[in-house]
């Protein structure tokens, strides 16, 4: 018996799921860490949210991942012969290029969700490239329209600095991003058989 690329695209969101509610879970933990030795305090005080940006960047690890998992796994669906990484621009350019143009997948309608990724993308770029400085980023506007739909990202003194809860509604922008184009990609796959 051999299992249905449906079936098959169910077990990867319920995965998805199950490693973004342990991913919240860690952050949970790190956020009540007690800080006992003097050294401890001078690290937290040096870097504050130094696990909420690292938070941050570990949900782009996963978004990328499952970009590749979703797009191989669709590639063996609709017997195609093109890879999603044989396409040129960004991640998630090429990925929704990849599902919508290439595969047929029809676009999830939420566009603002679409433009919360591009932001939180570019949110872990200025982390990892320009130390969370704002200044000279060359996609600082896409970072200040994010802010400005998320409590909790702010900008001080030219550097962001993120939230408990700004990071927990990120994590959930990118779960749910994901989640939408399962959903297309299962109803489309159900009724095109």
């Amino acid at each position: 018996m051999s299992i249905t690329h449906e079936t098959k695209f169910f077990g990867d969101l319920v995965s998805l799921d199950c490693y973004v509610q342990d991913l919240l879970l860690i952050l949970e933990k790190t956020e009540s860490i007690e800080l006992g030795r003097s050294s401890d305090r001078l690290v937290f005080d040096c870097f504050p949210d130094v696990t909420r940006k690292s938070h941050i960047v570990t949900v782009l690890i996963v978004l990328e991942r499952e970009f590749s998992t979703f797009c191989n796994r669709l590639k063996l669906a609709t017997d195609q012969p093109l890879k999603w990484n044989d396409l040129k621009g960004s991640a998630i350019e090429r990925f929704s290029k990849y599902c919508s143009t290439v595969c047929g997948i029809p676009v999830p309608e939420n566009l603002s969700n679409f433009q919360d990724v591009k932001g939180l993308i570019e949110l872990r770029n200025c982390i990892v490239h320009n130390d969370s400085c704002i200044e000279g980023f060359p996609k600082a506007t896409v970072i200040k329209q994010l802010a400005s739909r998320y409590d909790g990202i702010d900008i001080d003194n030219g550097y962001i600095t993120l939230s408990h809860d700004a990071c927990i509604g990120l994590t959930v922008v990118a779960f749910n991003f994901l989640e939408s184009w399962y959903q297309s990609a299962l109803n489309h796959l159900t009724t095109s058989h």
